[in-house]
């Protein structure tokens, strides 16, 4: 095992093991494709490596306010369905073994040293993702700064007269696992949001010039692409995300850089645009892709009935956030025209998730996911999460994602775990 800087005690330890292992081996049980060792192992990885880095539990006085889920966990599980093939995964927030403070709370050190414990495990190389912290994790002043204008910055997101839902942190960074068969691989996550605010500057162009210096560089082309795209479609909002593959020196040249934008409306219209990055993309797998996502568009917004191009759904809570979509742009080395995946949130138009789950089995019909089909989806959700219909205060389902290539439907389902107290 590699050097661990602990948890605050084994209490803390012991909540964040009762409260993530059993879902997160039901899922691994409940999707056939994981021998009873890999289990062992993806377990064992799991509590060696993220839980004693997960913080102090939840308690009344300092409920969990991790900005990741919509329960305030800072882990969420998930299933990807690629081509029927069930895969789990998870992503969680670096939180230190003490609860953040103003002063410390987006700094780089316990993200560093994640990441130097995570490298020696898996063996990835750290040159990307230092680039961007390099780039974009704020001084002391700047955290200060943001962290008083978090509520100034929430409002301007948000429409007139709305009076928004405190957050008490921004989302800062992450890391994410995909569990493929005894394989974990690894993703790293970083928000320019806080120093954005910080700086009181416009973080993209910083972005820009990180892509451009990485070693291997992301095309210019690539980049202008993106750039433009920002500035051509109404709705979007600056970068609000960065995510890189962390993968070995040598596979660096087939690694993507992964871009996440802010859509202020949910109209398909405003889709269309998206899954074409602004039109360019007019290919047969692009069209056939967005003509299934067209026939299910009513469903992952929660709607009983199909509705028009130019509909916008309402949100359940206008005061949680401003964006009603999320749009992912990620690109290779050497590649020029970035491939989009559409995150929609859930949480923020289910009715419950019975009604959720429900709508996700007519969803994973249409899209031919087999694994899906005859029940298995439902008895995944209800072994790893229990009944549905409890009211949980914050919902179970939290995202979920839409791409479509060559192989088919490619999609991911998101789920927060809920969070008790002590």
């Amino acid at each position: 095992m590699a050097d661990q800087t602990p948890t605050q005690n084994n209490v803390d330890l012991s909540y964040w093991m009762h409260h993530a292992v059993p879902p997160l081996l039901a899922l691994l049980r409940a999707t056939g494709t994981y021998s009873a060792a890999e289990q062992g192992e993806h377990i064992r990885f799991l509590c060696d490596n993220v839980l004693p880095h997960l913080g102090p539990r939840p308690t009344k006085d300092s409920p969990a306010n991790s900005p990741l889920t919509p329960s305030g966990s800072p882990l969420d599980l998930s299933l990807n369905l690629d081509a029927g093939r069930p895969m789990v995964r998870y992503c969680w927030e670096p939180m230190g073994a003490e609860s953040p403070k103003d002063g410390n709370m987006y700094t780089d050190g316990t993200l560093r040293r994640c990441l130097a414990s995570l490298s020696a495990e898996l063996g990835f190389s750290r040159r990307w993702c230092d680039a961007l912290m390099d780039a974009l994790v704020p001084t002391t002043e700047e955290a200060n700064t943001a962290q008083q204008n978090i509520q100034a910055w929430q409002s301007s997101q948000l429409p007139p007269g709305v009076t928004p839902r405190l957050l008490t942190r921004l989302p800062f960074s992450a890391l994410a696992f995909n569990l493929d068969g005894s394989r974990t691989s690894a993703k790293f996550y970083l928000s320019p949001t806080v120093k954005e605010m910080g700086s009181g500057k416009s973080m993209n162009e910083t972005v820009w010039n990180v892509l451009r210096r990485l070693q291997p560089p992301i095309s210019e082309e690539a980049i202008k692409t993106i750039s433009q795209f920002l500035q051509d479609i109404p709705g979007l909002g600056n970068v609000g995300m960065v995510s890189v593959d962390l993968v070995k020196e040598e596979e660096l040249s087939r690694a993507r850089v992964k871009i996440y934008i802010s859509i202020t409306s949910n109209s398909f219209n405003t889709v269309r645009q998206c899954m074409t990055v602004g039109g360019l993309r007019q290919d047969e797998t692009t069209l056939e892709g967005l003509e299934i996502l067209r026939s299910i568009w009513h469903l992952l917004l929660q709607e009983e009935e199909a509705i028009a191009d130019d509909y916008e759904t309402p949100v359940k809570d206008v005061s949680k956030m401003a964006a009603k979509l999320f749009l992912c742009l990620d690109v290779t080395p050497g590649q020029d025209l970035p491939s989009p995946k559409l995150h929609v949130p859930v949480f923020n138009y289910l009715k419950s998730d019975a009604e959720a789950l429900r709508n996700f089995e007519t969803i994973l019909q249409k899209c031919n996911q087999g694994w899906a089909a005859e029940g298995k989806h439902r008895a995944a959700f209800e072994t790893a999460f229990g009944d549905p219909s409890l009211d949980r205060g914050a919902p179970i389902h939290s995202y979920t994602s839409f791409s479509y290539g060559k192989s088919g439907v490619y999609q991911t389902l998101y789920f927060s775990l809920p969070t008790g107290m002590e």
